[in-house]
């Protein structure tokens, strides 16, 4: 949700970003002390630590369990289209409820 109003924003140069996988392996190592075992990873790589291609399905979505590609969503790319046809006109009409709600045109 924060990405997409970021991109409706007429403010600054939005950018969007990406991230990869990371398989989370919280385990307790002392008394009161938990630590992911999986401290750094790294993004997908091969033997030579050299970033693996980002390998795409049919949809243009990505292998969750590699590479996350928050930029191919449907909400986000579609929203990258509206900024970039917007671009940075004025934001006008202006509305909120007061209660987590908010709309402008």
């Amino acid at each position: 949700m924060a990405t997409a109003f970021m991109l409706a924003w007429p403010y600054a140069i939005p950018r969007v970003m990406s991230s990869y996988y990371w398989p989370r392996d919280v385990q307790k190592i002392g008394p009161d002390h938990y630590a992911d075992k999986n401290d750094w990873m790294g993004p997908p790589h091969d033997t030579n630590w050299t970033i693996v291609d980002v390998q795409r399905n049919p949809d243009l979505t990505c292998d969750p369990k590699v590479w996350i590609c928050e930029h191919r969503w449907r909400q986000i790319y579609n929203m990258v289209r509206f900024r970039n046809i917007a671009g940075n006109e004025a934001m006008t009409n202006w509305w909120t409820n007061d209660y987590h709600s908010i709309a402008f045109g």
